[in-house]
């Protein structure tokens, strides 16, 4: 599983602090738009706001690994789901 997250961080100061490959970044909001799912459902399963998983899933703040599996955990998809290219 590090592996395959490994192949897709552009930079690391410790693994779940690593920046996600924005590949992997414009993946998550088509999912979220095809299954009817809104920022504020994914911002309440990962005790986050709003706002922040809005920067995030578009691009404007980078997404890091700890944030990546929060929300595939929240979503219950497994951590490789947006990794496939």
């Amino acid at each position: 599983m590090q592996n395959i997250i490994a192949s897709k961080i552009l930079s690391s100061n410790g693994l779940r602090d690593a920046v996600m490959d924005p590949a992997v970044v414009r993946r998550i909001p088509k999912y979220l738009k095809d299954h009817g799912i809104s920022n504020y459902f994914i911002a309440r399963k990962t005790q986050n706001t709003a706002q922040k998983i809005g920067r995030v899933i578009s691009g404007k703040s980078e997404l890091r690994i700890r944030d990546y599996e929060d929300i595939c955990d929240a979503l219950g998809v497994p951590y490789e789901y947006f990794l496939k290219d």
